[in-house]
């Protein structure tokens, strides 16, 4: 599912974040920020639907978040459980964009990285 805001996009994927599944959540968010107005600021990726990840969801991960980066866009991740958060610890994301519970915060915890 893939939802456009005035300044943010969201999207939030219906499948794992497995090897068999990256390809098709590509697509999807692909899509989704191709037909979406070139003045947005913010992707939000919602894991509410996720349940498990792999190494090749950490490097979807990744690529959108490069893909925001070089476009001088920001990127967030919500809705993560804690099993997902912890693996996403480990190649030390929240270092480098918002992960939380929702957005709010996803940016506090950003902020409280900075300080």
């Amino acid at each position: 599912m893939f939802q456009t805001g005035s300044a943010e996009l969201f999207a939030m994927p219906e499948l794992n974040l497995v090897a068999r599944n990256v390809g098709t959540v590509h697509a999807e968010i692909m899509n989704g920020i191709d037909s979406s107005p070139q003045e947005w600021e913010l992707l939000v990726i919602d894991l509410t639907n996720v349940y498990s990840i792999d190494v090749r969801g950490i490097q979807l991960i990744i690529e959108f978040y490069r893909l925001t980066g070089e476009s001088n866009r920001k990127f967030m991740l919500i809705n993560v459980s804690e099993n997902i958060l912890r693996f996403l610890q480990l190649f030390r994301l929240h270092t480098k964009f918002p992960i939380g519970l929702n957005k709010t915060s996803a940016q506090l915890q950003a902020e409280k990285e900075a300080n």
